[in-house]
């Protein structure tokens, strides 16, 4: 297996004011595995029947009497984007700090099965060509009320999906999506520096599903 990864990322920081900050990440990923062998459980057919009964019947086989290799050929792209905004202020007399988010991420997968006849050749012929890609947009809003030694922080955030699958063999293609609402509540109590307590109730409501999970 021969694997290689690069990565990149970049952040920047505007200060509107004192307690007005935005801040932006942008990243990206590429990771490349390409992983050669000459047989696996789910596709023995090119060993031959009786290679593949001697196996899952627990006896010693030959190898060497396989001729086969496959080579399981992987390019992963991910990257995206996520700007936050973090403010200070003061609401009815009490401190309050609002985060607003949002963020597009991005992944591709593509998937290339080679088949060869020789464990000794790392080329073969193509059985499988696969394209996969997800788009995901969120979004959320929180605001974080400060009690003294209590916080108080309801917030939501909203999810959507997509998911696409495009087959080059044989141009069949698939595409689904999903969207999620998701609320929730926090709070905490810290008396000091060193000890913290909290409390986090999360709920998830899924439309696309109809679905709601306490």
């Amino acid at each position: 297996m021969v694997t290689q990864r690069w990565g990149t990322s970049l952040t920047h920081e505007l200060n509107f004011t004192d307690n007005i900050t935005l801040t932006t990440n942008a990243y990206w990923t590429h990771f490349n595995r390409d992983w050669w062998r000459q047989a696996s459980t789910t596709t023995d057919s090119q060993c031959g029947s009786a290679f593949t009964a001697a196996r899952l019947a627990g006896t010693v086989v030959d190898p060497d009497s396989c001729a086969s290799f496959q080579g399981r050929l992987r390019e992963y792209y991910t990257y995206g984007v996520e700007p936050r905004l973090h403010i200070n202020h003061q609401t009815f007399g009490l401190e309050n700090e609002t985060d607003i988010g949002f963020r597009a991420h991005f992944e591709e997968q593509q998937r290339v099965q080679e088949n060869s006849t020789s464990p000794l050749v790392r080329s073969g012929t193509v059985s499988e060509n696969n394209d996969r890609e997800t788009d995901a947009y969120s979004g959320y809003l929180q605001n974080r009320v400060i009690l003294g030694s209590f916080s108080l922080t309801p917030g939501l955030r909203v999810e959507h999906v997509d998911f696409r699958r495009q087959n080059n063999l044989t141009d069949a293609s698939g595409e689904t999506t999903l969207t999620s609402v998701l609320p929730a509540f926090g709070a905490t109590y810290s008396p000091g520096d060193k000890i913290t307590a909290f409390f986090r109730l999360p709920w998830w409501i899924c439309p696309a599903k109809g679905g709601r999970f306490d």
